[in-house]
């Protein structure tokens, strides 16, 4: 990866707070907070913005400064938040209602000797209804007019059993927002689903179920739907769309009042002064829980003019190149890649609908740290960068000089030679976020607390009211990716939040064709919309998405910047998965900062990748100790006049020299905060200057781009679709075994062919609990197989086939749960693995194989070494009872070769962090256990008693593959002749449900699969040794 790769789309956007640094370095020198209030308060900019963002304690000013006798705290705690706010209105560059403007202005191409320099020419608002009202607005429309709405049934219900499920609540209520809730399913409810599967009107659907019902019918329908839309099972037309903030002017002349209409035109009309805003805050009050800044939101365009330099183009390029190398964040999150392996473990490569894996009964669940998820957390994954990345952190701070007061070290290519080999995919195309204006260099940076975000253009998204720019900018950003990514379809997720502050920077124009509808009926049986429904995921070197109705691969973009955890978890999903392995720009300290107090400025190519930061001291006492303390501190580590105090992009720049700002930071310190971050180096930069002609503390959002994107590999073929290679029945086959194929049900309810026992507990006491399982039903004279589960508990599932109960096994299931034997019996459905072992064709017979294997397996649990067993050596006792498995199911040398070879490249990934110690483990063992392995190989083949444990061992391993040999062969040829993919994935499946079911863990069938390996080496250098008469 090379600063090379990258390209400016020729637009960047340029944020600027509304006031100047004049205005900043004037807020310095009040004595008392008292004397904040009025001075503040009378300038018309700032008490709007106040009013905006918070009409608390715009209310609480106007009082402050009306009325003499005010309480000397209250008045204190006025004058400090005002005070905070006139920081960020002269400081803080990131949009956030009248305190900051945004803008574009073209970006230069090449060394030329232009500099950056940008002036706003003006300022202009645009006010809108907070998304709090609107969807107050919108609740209140759905109550009281609702005959005039459509409303259709929510694209993510789906039934599981006697229950209507939702894996994304449309209720619209902040409080349940990530509750995944449930209905029971009833009559009405199936014929709801039925009526409302597209929009239709309200009236309709009620008629409709209503039938020739009478008025008190209707009066119960009617309050069902609205149930039903109030617990988000429907949605409605009033709804707005992520695309689409016109849902107010929608449903305003359906609101009685009239109160809504008036409210719309008047900020239709633009500028609104102290009067006016309270006209529209007294008619939104009804439509909010509290009055908070959801009421009102009002973004502010800066007209621009000036340029952004090649030069400082090319800085921000390669410090974005640094940022990807460098990044803490691996290109798959340690939670996607714990659920990786469970997905595999479950199906191999069979592809799932979205809906069935994320329900936690049916499928996997959502992955560890989703809302609603009950997985433990994965364990602790280091990848091989990050030991580098310790160095590359501690070799900055060691080398780092003292420049101007401040310490600093310099970032080197070098430096980033190490990590240009991450497998991570770099990103397509990203936005990079710096702050200018803030040196005496107009071409210098500081990249800003957000650092990063991908793809190019997520930034602009939702100015798109106010910018001409925007469309442009989100073409450019995506139109490289889109003509590689052939056979792809970019989509959308069609998501609003119930928290409403969310959705007031979510929306954004429609920048692809394609739409998966969630929560509004905006996209539903258009051309674009993607159900649901249609969604598979499947696993290939990493997860996709892919439609089932056309096979194409599917990636998932949102154009905002919101943080994906506060997404669902199926919105979140889809996003994590379609950038599954893609490099995340960023930078951080990580564990370093924990063992120092001072870090330096880090800098590369003339652009501070971290700026410098001071651990705050400890301030325990009084304020004037608090004060002294800072002094002292401040004294000792040179730390400069101004820093920032705060997290990411909601950060503070208070002046130390300043008794008021001093206490502010105090106070931010009592609330948690830690370090402190070096300030701009001067307030003086002409770079970017503002209407009134004065310096401005700005942001820059660089969209870049890759000049050639690589497109993704081609997605597997489909199991069982036309043109694939599907196992066929091998010649000769059971005309019995293909009429089951043909009948195969993929999910057997109990008492349906099988009964499915889940029995929870100790992992110790499983062998006991199997002996007595198969005991029993042997005595039912049934089939019967089992598997070891530890997700989320150790737990046994064991099925028996039977159409009507076996009381035996019920019995023994009874005496284990009463004896306290097992913590939890249940009966459970049977999800038969189809794909996963050769599809509808293969798997009757695969199905069969774990029935005859498991009661030699069960034989073997005792002939066993227990883990710390010192008198047998449990890895080559179960590299001895797969190679018998693997006898019996007429795999050859030479195929078991590849098959174990490949298993142990598959392990090697999952147990990168422990699989150096594993494999030297092994060999370290290997002058024992090779011996021992021939030994008990030559006595299974001979007849006589083993060497290394006693004769149970091999009696087991021959009955075990005794009992493979009437199915394995038939199951070998049908998989090799539908590929060496089907193979490798039934038979690694086959060997690992083996290993599973004898009681080893990942880690011990790693390990037997090496000393497998290793033992085939042997002998196969034995036999050429013996053929040729070498010694």
């Amino acid at each position: 990866m090379t600063d090379a790769e990258l390209e400016s789309i020729g637009i960047a956007m340029i944020r600027m707070p509304f006031w100047s640094t004049r205005r900043l370095e004037a807020l310095s020198g009040f004595d008392r907070p008292d004397e904040v209030v009025p001075v503040l308060w009378e300038d018309p900019d700032f008490r709007r913005a106040v009013r905006i963002s918070s009409p608390r304690l715009a209310a609480d000013a106007d009082w402050a400064t009306s009325t003499a006798a005010v309480p000397g705290k209250r008045l204190r705690g006025v004058g400090l938040a005002l005070l905070r706010y006139a920081i960020r209105m002269s400081s803080r560059p990131t949009p956030f209602g009248a305190f900051a403007a945004v803008g574009t202005v073209p970006t230069e191409t090449g060394s030329d000797d232009a500099v950056t320099t940008v002036h706003s020419t003006g300022f202009r608002s645009r006010h809108r209804i907070g998304s709090g009202a609107a969807q107050g607005a919108v609740l209140a429309t759905e109550r009281e007019a609702l005959e005039e709405l459509e409303v259709m049934i929510n694209p993510t219900v789906h039934r599981r059993s006697d229950r209507l499920e939702l894996l994304v609540n449309a209720a619209q209520d902040r409080e349940t927002a990530h509750d995944l809730l449930s209905v029971r399913w009833t009559p009405a409810v199936e014929k709801t689903l039925e009526l409302a599967a597209g929009p239709i009107r309200a009236d309709a659907l009620i008629r409709a179920l209503v039938g020739d019902g009478d008025g008190e019918i209707r009066t119960r329908v009617e309050s069902f739907v609205r149930t039903l839309l109030g617990r988000g099972f429907l949605v409605s037309s009033a709804r707005a769309s992520l695309t689409d903030s016109g849902a107010v002017e929608r449903v305003a002349p359906l609101e009685p009042t009239g109160d809504l209409r008036r409210t719309v035109d008047a900020l239709d009309r633009g500028e609104l002064d102290d009067a006016a805003l309270e006209d529209v805050f007294r008619s939104l009050r009804p439509f909010v829980d509290s009055e908070t800044q959801e009421m009102l939101q009002v973004d502010v365009a800066a007209a621009t003019e000036g340029v952004v330099s090649g030069r400082l183009v090319d800085r921000i390029t390669a410090a974005a190149t640094a940022l990807t190398l460098l990044s803490p964040a691996p290109g798959r999150s340690p939670e996607l890649r714990d659920y990786a392996f469970a997905f595999q473990e479950r199906y191999g490569r069979r592809e799932v609908p979205v809906t069935e894996l994320l329900d936690e009964l049916v499928g996997l669940g959502f992955p560890h740290g989703y809302p609603g998820s009950n997985r433990p957390a994965p364990p602790r994954f280091d990848e091989r960068w990050e030991a580098d990345l310790a160095i590359l952190r501690r070799r900055l701070t060691t080398r780092a000089e003292v420049v101007d007061g401040i310490p600093h070290s310099e970032l080197l290519d070098a430096d980033l030679t190490p990590f240009r080999t991450r497998g991570d995919r770099p990103p397509a195309s990203l936005d990079v976020f710096a702050l200018i204006g803030g040196t005496d260099d107009p071409d210098g940076a500081t990249i800003a607390p957000v650092g990063a975000t991908t793809p190019a253009g997520a930034a602009f998204g939702r100015f798109d009211a106010i910018l001409d720019d925007v469309t442009a900018v989100l073409h450019g950003g995506s139109e490289l990716e889109l003509a590689a990514q052939t056979d792809t379809r970019f989509c959308h997720v069609d998501y609003l939040n119930p928290r409403p502050h969310m959705n007031n920077v979510a929306f954004a124009p429609q920048q692809f064709d394609t739409v998966i509808p969630l929560t509004s009926t905006a996209h539903a049986g258009t051309p674009g919309a993607l159900p649901l429904a249609d969604v598979l995921v499947g696993w290939a070197d990493g997860f996709h998405l892919r439609s089932a109705s056309t096979g194409a691969r599917i990636i998932v973009r949102n154009p905002n910047i919101l943080n994906r955890v506060t997404q669902p978890g199926l919105v979140r999903f889809l996003l994590d998965v379609s950038d599954d392995g893609t490099a995340k720009p960023g930078w951080a300290w990580g564990a370093h900062e924990e063992h120092v107090d001072v870090l330096p400025r880090i800098v590369h190519n003339g652009i501070t990748i971290a700026p410098a930061q001071w651990r705050l001291p400890e301030t325990a006492g009084d304020r004037d100790e608090s004060v002294a303390a800072l002094r002292t501190w401040r004294t000792k580590h040179g730390v400069p006049r101004r820093v920032y105090v705060g997290v990411y992009d909601n950060r503070l720049l208070v002046d130390l020299e300043d008794d008021l700002q001093t206490e502010v930071l105090l106070r931010e310190h009592r609330a948690g905060a830690a370090w402190v971050q070096e300030g701009p180096e001067t307030l003086d930069s002409p770079t970017v200057t503002g209407p009134d002609g004065q310096p401005r503390l700005a942001e820059i959002v660089l969209p870049l781009r890759r000049r050639t994107v690589e497109p993704h590999p081609p997605l597997p073929p489909r199991r069982g679709s036309v043109g694939t290679s599907v196992p066929q029945p091998s010649p000769g086959a059971d005309p019995l075994a293909a009429s089951a194929a043909r009948g195969l049900r993929e999910r057997c309810a109990p008492g349906v062919e099988w009964w499915s026992f889940r029995i929870a507990g100790r992992r110790k006491d499983q062998d006991d609990v199997l002996r007595a399982m198969t005991a029993a039903a042997t005595t039912a004279g049934a089939d019967f197989f089992f598997v070891r589960y530890s997700d989320p508990e150790d737990h046994v599932r064991f099925r028996v086939r039977a159409t009507t109960a076996p009381g035996p096994v019920f019995a023994c299931a009874g005496d284990l749960l009463s004896s306290g034997r097992v913590s939890d019996v249940s009966l459970r459905s049977y999800d038969r693995e189809v794909e996963r072992y050769g599809g509808r064709a293969v798997f009757p017979r695969c199905e069969t194989l774990f029935c005859r294997t498991s009661l030699a397996t069960v034989g073997l649990l005792a002939a066993l070494p227990g883990e710390h067993d010192e008198d047998g050596d449990r890895t080559t006792a179960g590299a001895f009872v797969v190679d018998a498995f693997l006898q019996g199911l007429g795999v050859g040398a030479e195929r078991s070769s590849g098959l174990l070879q490949g298993m142990a490249a598959g392990y090697a990934m999952e147990f990168a962090e422990e699989g150096p110690a594993l494999r030297r483990a092994v060999q370290r063992a290997r002058p024992l256990r090779r011996p021992a392995l021939a030994a008990l190989m030559a006595s299974r083949e001979s007849g006589a008693p083993g060497a290394l444990v006693s004769g149970p061992l091999v009696t087991g391993a021959t009955a075990l593959a005794a009992a493979a040999v009437h199915d394995g062969p038939a199951i070998v040829d049908d998989v090799f002749a539908a590929g060496d993919d089907t193979a490798f994935g039934v038979l690694s499946s086959l060997v690992h449900m083996q290993a599973n079911r004898l009681g080893f863990t990942r880690q011990e069938e790693y390990q037997i699969v090496l000393v497998l390996l290793d033992g085939l080496a042997a002998r196969k250098h034995r036999a050429a040794t013996e053929q040729g008469g070498v010694r």
